[in-house]
Protein backbone atom coordinates (compact mmCIF):
# COMPACT_ATOMS: atom_id res chain seq x y z
CA UNK A 1 0.00 0.00 0.00
CA UNK A 2 1.31 3.43 -0.89
CA UNK A 3 0.79 5.95 1.90
CA UNK A 4 -0.38 9.43 0.88
CA UNK A 5 2.20 12.18 1.32
CA UNK A 6 0.19 13.72 4.16
CA UNK A 7 -3.21 13.54 5.87
CA UNK A 8 -6.10 15.65 4.67
CA UNK A 9 -6.07 19.14 6.16
CA UNK A 10 -9.03 20.92 7.67
CA UNK A 11 -10.45 24.12 6.23
CA UNK A 12 -12.22 26.65 8.46
CA UNK A 13 -15.70 27.74 7.39
CA UNK A 14 -18.27 30.08 8.94
CA UNK A 15 -21.38 28.03 8.11
CA UNK A 16 -21.79 24.47 6.92
CA UNK A 17 -24.34 21.71 6.61
CA UNK A 18 -24.17 18.07 5.65
CA UNK A 19 -25.66 17.05 2.30
CA UNK A 20 -29.13 15.49 2.53
CA UNK A 21 -27.89 12.22 0.96
CA UNK A 22 -25.33 11.66 3.80
CA UNK A 23 -22.40 11.35 1.38
CA UNK A 24 -20.16 13.56 3.50
CA UNK A 25 -19.13 13.51 7.11
CA UNK A 26 -17.41 16.22 9.11
CA UNK A 27 -15.42 16.34 12.31
CA UNK A 28 -14.57 19.08 14.75
CA UNK A 29 -10.94 20.19 14.86
CA UNK A 30 -9.54 19.52 18.32
CA UNK A 31 -5.97 20.20 19.39
CA UNK A 32 -3.82 17.23 18.50
CA UNK A 33 -1.67 15.62 15.83
CA UNK A 34 -3.08 15.24 12.33
CA UNK A 35 -2.04 11.70 11.43
CA UNK A 36 -2.23 8.82 9.05
CA UNK A 37 -2.38 5.55 10.95
CA UNK A 38 -3.10 1.95 10.12
CA UNK A 39 -1.34 -1.21 9.03
CA UNK A 40 0.87 -1.69 6.02
CA UNK A 41 0.56 -4.61 3.59
CA UNK A 42 2.94 -6.66 5.74
CA UNK A 43 0.83 -5.99 8.85
CA UNK A 44 3.23 -3.50 10.46
CA UNK A 45 1.43 -0.67 12.30
CA UNK A 46 2.13 2.89 11.22
CA UNK A 47 1.33 6.27 12.80
CA UNK A 48 2.76 9.18 10.86
CA UNK A 49 2.32 12.91 11.43
CA UNK A 50 1.54 15.44 8.73
CA UNK A 51 5.26 16.23 8.50
CA UNK A 52 6.22 12.56 8.21
CA UNK A 53 7.35 12.01 11.81
CA UNK A 54 6.98 8.44 13.09
CA UNK A 55 4.62 8.67 16.09
CA UNK A 56 4.54 4.96 17.03
CA UNK A 57 6.73 5.47 20.14
CA UNK A 58 4.49 8.31 21.38
CA UNK A 59 1.29 6.23 21.23
CA UNK A 60 2.06 2.66 22.39
CA UNK A 61 -1.58 1.88 23.27
CA UNK A 62 -2.81 3.03 19.86
CA UNK A 63 0.00 1.10 18.16
CA UNK A 64 -1.09 -2.09 19.94
CA UNK A 65 -4.74 -1.48 19.05
CA UNK A 66 -3.87 -0.97 15.38
CA UNK A 67 -1.95 -4.25 15.32
CA UNK A 68 -4.79 -6.13 17.03
CA UNK A 69 -7.88 -4.61 15.45
CA UNK A 70 -7.14 -3.50 11.90
CA UNK A 71 -6.51 -5.81 8.98
CA UNK A 72 -3.34 -5.32 6.92
CA UNK A 73 -3.54 -2.66 4.19
CA UNK A 74 -5.81 -0.42 6.31
CA UNK A 75 -5.38 3.34 6.60
CA UNK A 76 -7.13 5.89 8.82
CA UNK A 77 -6.82 9.67 8.57
CA UNK A 78 -7.59 11.72 11.67
CA UNK A 79 -6.51 13.62 14.73
CA UNK A 80 -4.81 11.99 17.70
Amino acid sequence: MDLPDEPMLTTPVEHWSLPADNTLAAECKWDGYRTLCGRLDDGAPVIRSRTGTDLLPAFPDVTAALAEQLPPSSLLDGVM
